[in-house]
């Protein structure tokens, strides 16, 4: 996998790419995968808030909705692995400190 990101402040944000070879040493009752390449989106905004933080997120997956199977999966021969799609993604982190 190969990924080029820019971070400028709290604002995170690239692009993605994996490329897999074709596989075709195989056992017995294998059969073989082509080779794929696959490109991702994403971007990433973190809000401070005293000495809390939260992110969200947006992702894109698969970009060029490009099909392929992945090797190592049993379902492969009937199942391709997801097109294009989003995730909208939020996280909260929080400090709790007690005073005695």
């Amino acid at each position: 996998m190969t990924e080029i990101s820019y971070k400028h402040n709290l604002l995170n944000a690239g692009i993605s790419g994996e490329w897999v070879l074709i596989q075709n040493n195989l056992d017995k009752f294998e059969e073989a995968t082509s080779g794929y390449f696959v490109v991702n989106l994403f971007t990433q905004y973190s809000f401070i808030f005293a000495e809390n933080k939260s992110n969200i997120s947006l992702n894109i997956n698969n970009v060029l909705e490009q099909e392929f199977r992945n090797h190592l999966l049993r379902v492969k021969s009937i199942l391709p692995e997801a097109g294009r799609n989003f995730r909208l993604l939020t996280n909260y982190s929080s400090i709790f400190r007690t005073r005695i």
